[in-house]
C-alpha cells in the first residue's frame, strides 16, 4: 500500500532527542528490567550491575541519567514502533549524564519550575521516570541535578539540562 498523505511539518521534537550539539556525557548501560521496554526520554535508576539501569522503583532510587533516543533497536524484538518503543530488556541504552535533551512532561513546566521525576503511579501519570513540575502527592521526587530550559504544556516537550558528576 502506498502512502497517500503527507505532513507539511515535522514534529519539533520527540522524547529522548538530544536538544543540541553541545557538550554531552553519555554512557552505555544495559536495561535490567525483566520484560519491560523503557521508553526514551525518561529518567532511569541504577540497576544491580555497575552498568545496569532500571525503571524508578521509589523515592530513594538513585537516578543515573536520562535515556537518550537511539535508532539502534532491533525491530524484531520490539512489538511497537522501534522509534518510540524504547530500550528492550538486555539491550544497551544511551544514558545521558550531562547535556540537554527533550523530555515529554506530564504537566505544564517553565524554566522556573523545579524538576520532579515520577517513581510511582499517581493521579498525574503512570510512567516511571516521567518529568513534571510537582511532587504529585509524593509520587515523584525532586531532582536537583536537572533543570528545565524551556516551557511546555501538559504532554508537551521541554528541554531538560542534566549535570551529573
Amino acid at each position: 500500500m502506498s502512502q497517500t498523505s503527507y505532513s507539511t511539518y515535522q514534529a519539533a521534537a520527540f522524547a529522548g532527542m538530544l536538544a543540541d550539539s553541545g557538550e554531552i556525557d553519555v554512557l552505555s548501560y544495559i536495561n535490567e528490567e525483566a520484560s519491560a521496554n523503557l521508553p526514551f526520554g525518561v529518567a532511569v535508576a541504577k540497576g544491580t550491575a555497575d552498568n545496569g539501569f532500571l525503571a524508578m522503583v521509589n523515592g530513594s532510587s538513585v537516578i543515573v541519567g536520562i535515556l537518550a533516543h537511539t535508532h539502534q533497536v532491533d525491530p524484531g524484538r520490539v512489538a511497537a514502533s522501534p522509534a518510540g518503543a524504547g530500550v528492550p530488556p538486555k539491550y544497551l541504552g544511551n544514558v545521558l549524564k550531562r547535556g540537554r535533551v527533550y523530555v515529554q512532561v506530564e504537566e505544564a513546566v517553565t524554566p522556573a519550575s523545579a524538576v520532579f521525576v515520577r517513581h510511582t503511579a499517581g493521579a498525574g501519570g503512570t510512567q516511571k521516570g516521567a518529568f513534571r513540575a510537582s511532587a504529585d502527592t509524593a509520587s515523584a521526587v525532586a531532582w536537583p541535578a536537572a533543570r528545565f530550559l524551556t516551557s511546555a504544556g501538559a504532554n508537551g516537550y521541554a528541554i531538560v539540562e542534566v549535570n551529573l558528576p
